[in-house]
């Protein structure tokens, strides 16, 4: 997928303090060729009602079944789920488990070899083969968990900000933080009036999906559209 698909990326925030963001009495924020998207406050200002407008005037309610949390606007809006981001790591975790172990067994050889008073050549292809050894396993782990990263990206039409930085920080415990914030900067870019994002039909699609399958913070709390 092309990258001039995404005309501007989403903000990687670069601080956790975030207060409620409260939303306007109508934004729209999230943009794609046929849609955008914005969000209006709940009944009794609680919870974000988000509606879907296309480019014929008509508007949908995409939360039908009531408002939802900040948070599960931020699950909508994610780039990985926090079960994803667990079983991506969980392949260079093991991989440096292993490497640690090769890494005790190296320093055994290289013991006994001081014993010994020399290391015979049979010890030293060994200490090489198992040194060597541990330092491809975790990088070819770390190099798979960033390419899958890289492949959901593009597949998710996210822009390159977004991506790089679940390429660069995604091991654990810093991919829940980079994740958590990019969330966090999502939820107030909708609820926002000042901000604009674009994104690719597919990203749009799945972004609503997610949101009308939702189970409401706030059941019944949301208006059913009028068209403009």
């Amino acid at each position: 997928m092309k990258l001039n698909t995404i005309l501007t990326s989403w903000i990687i925030l670069t601080t956790l303090a975030c207060g409620r963001e409260e939303p306007s009495s109508k934004t729209q924020n999230y943009l794609s060729l046929n849609r955008e998207l914005y969000v209006t406050a709940g009944k009794y200002n609680h919870g974000y009602c988000v509606y879907a407008r296309n480019r014929d005037g008509q508007t949908e309610l995409v939360t039908t079944r009531g408002a939802l949390s900040a948070n599960q606007l931020g699950q909508s809006l994610s780039y990985m789920s926090y079960w994803a981001q667990t079983a991506s790591v969980a392949l260079p975790l093991t991989s440096l488990a292993y490497s640690v172990v090769f890494l005790k067994k190296s320093l055994s050889i290289f013991d006994q070899s001081m014993a010994d008073k020399g290391l015979s050549a049979a010890g030293q292809r060994k200490l090489i083969k198992l040194s060597l050894g541990g330092l491809l396993l975790f990088g070819a782990t770390n190099i798979v968990n960033g390419m899958f990263r890289i492949i959901k990206g593009f597949y998710e039409s996210e822009d390159i900000g977004p991506i790089t930085a679940q390429f660069f920080f995604g091991f654990m415990p810093v991919n829940f933080l980079v994740e958590d914030l990019q969330r966090r900067g999502r939820v107030r870019a909708l609820a926002s009036e000042y901000e604009r994002y674009s994104t690719s039909e597919r990203k749009m699609t799945r972004i609503i999906h997610k949101m009308s399958g939702k189970q409401p913070a706030f059941p019944g709390d949301c208006v059913a559209a009028t068209s403009e």
